[in-house]
């Protein structure tokens, strides 16, 4: 077997692994977090141009929103900051908009409280590449 075919495997697994832990999110327990930092950036994708220009018609952007949001829990008296939303792409994910240390529901791991996300279940999008690509190299 060559490299690209194991390559192929890996990112197969991989996507296999976010559907699992996605759906599994819906088993963790929820906490009350706080948000520390919250922020949607608009990016332009794909080269497009809103800029008119003479005899040519105004093309719309491709804007999409990528996601930041940094947020911390106590359990157990113990403090967890973490950066993670979800198993999902951090662009155009709809979450409710947060301001700066709005309290929010984060849900960790039971046996593993240091991982968490404030979004359940997986990316469809994030899967679909995944497996295209490791269709392609397979």
């Amino acid at each position: 077997m060559n490299n690209l075919k194991y390559s192929g495997y890996f990112l197969i697994i991989c996507a296999v692994v976010i559907i699992l832990f996605g759906l599994s999110t819906y088993l963790w327990k929820p906490i009350n977090a706080q948000v520390s930092y919250y922020n949607e950036k608009n990016v332009c994708i794909g080269g497009y141009s809103n800029v008119a220009r003479p005899g040519v018609q105004q093309i719309k952007s491709g804007v999409c929103n990528y996601v930041s949001v940094d947020y911390h829990y106590t359990l157990d008296q113990e403090l967890y900051s973490k950066k993670f939303i979800g198993f999902y792409m951090p662009i155009n994910i709809h979450l409710e908009s947060f301001g700066s240390y709005k309290i929010t529901t984060a849900y960790y791991l039971p046996f593993f409280p240091e991982i968490s996300v404030i979004k359940r279940g997986f990316g469809f999008g994030l899967v679909s590449v995944l497996f295209f690509i490791g269709y392609f190299f397979y």
